[in-house]
């Protein structure tokens, strides 16, 4: 089609484009050594990307994975895996073990190579819904030269422990994700495509976690009766729309654990729980453990 005149909206084109709403959010960065990693289970609900820059390690999903220098591992949310250090001396019956620390700019990294240590790089990140859905697994692509370079350059950051990035760091780490997330095949995603009305409701959700959000004002943004909107809503997610805000309130909170430093009174009322004894029954039904053993075992990891 040919305009003689561009429209108001300055765009030449009356074809109506859709996007996906990818909303990446990285919670931590940091390149640490690693004397002992053991970890008999960890699965939370956020992605993990790993670069190590020596060999050693290796992580267990449904196979043996090995951590090398020409790999980035992509690990997506809820994954339940293992890790290890080949050559580790472990004390028997030890399920966790974790020593190591950041690396900094007076450490000889080729002598912490040669002490044993594992130099590991890693990013802790969410895609938002439906991306965090992608199926279980451990996912490697082989690191191209830009992938090596910016991961270089944060290093070198990470080295002088600098807790704020600057725009141009925060590109890179942005860069750095989403060249690796679009290396995996299409057919790993498992929500291709999602009702937009109840794409914008769990974004809405996300958005208000301390709001109290019943069915019938989750309807409301859809113009919908709150019981077709049930109904669509559980098509599409395979959730009843309480307990699946219930489920990214529980998530959120262990992010929180995470990623922050906040006690565990602010947790649940920053993800939206009216006190403690009902976050707390909540989370041990969802958790099957208490949210003060879980910050305690997240303490033992920090990883």
């Amino acid at each position: 089609m040919r305009y003689n005149v561009t429209p108001a909206s300055g765009d030449p084109s009356d074809v109506i484009q859709h996007f996906q709403n990818v909303r990446l959010n990285i919670h931590c960065c940091r390149y640490w050594k690693l004397k002992h990693w053991k970890h008999q289970r960890l699965s939370f609900p956020f992605w993990r990307l790993y670069w190590n820059k020596n060999h050693g390690a290796y992580i267990y999903y449904e196979n043996e994975v090995n951590l090398e220098p020409s790999h980035i591992i992509l690990i997506p949310p809820n994954t339940p895996f293992s890790t290890d250090i080949r050559g580790s001396a472990n004390t028997p019956g030890t399920v966790n073990r974790l020593e190591g620390g950041w690396i900094h700019q007076d450490d000889d990294e080729d002598k912490l190579i040669r002490q044993g240590y594992i130099l590991h790089f890693f990013i802790h990140f969410n895609l938002g819904y439906p991306f965090d859905g992608i199926n279980p697994g451990i996912y490697l692509m082989k690191i191209n030269e830009d992938q090596l370079e910016v991961i270089r350059r944060t290093m070198c950051i990470l080295k002088k422990e600098m807790s704020e990035f600057g725009i141009n760091e925060s590109l890179d780490l942005n860069r750095l994700i989403i060249t690796s997330i679009s290396s995996l095949n299409d057919k790993l995603w498992r929500y291709p495509s999602i009702n937009k009305k109840v794409f914008e409701t769990i974004t809405y959700m996300n958005r208000h976690l301390k709001k109290k959000l019943t069915n019938k004002e989750l309807a409301a943004l859809s113009n919908m009766s709150a019981n077709s909107f049930a109904r669509l809503f559980r098509q599409e997610t395979g959730f009843p729309p309480q307990r699946y805000l219930t489920k990214i309130r529980i998530e959120h909170a262990c992010n929180l654990m995470h990623h922050s430093n906040l006690t565990i009174n602010e947790i649940a009322d920053y993800s939206g729980f009216s006190d403690r004894y009902y976050f707390t029954k909540v989370f041990n039904s969802l958790m099957s453990v208490s949210p003060a053993k879980y910050r305690k075992q997240v303490l033992l990891r920090r990883e």
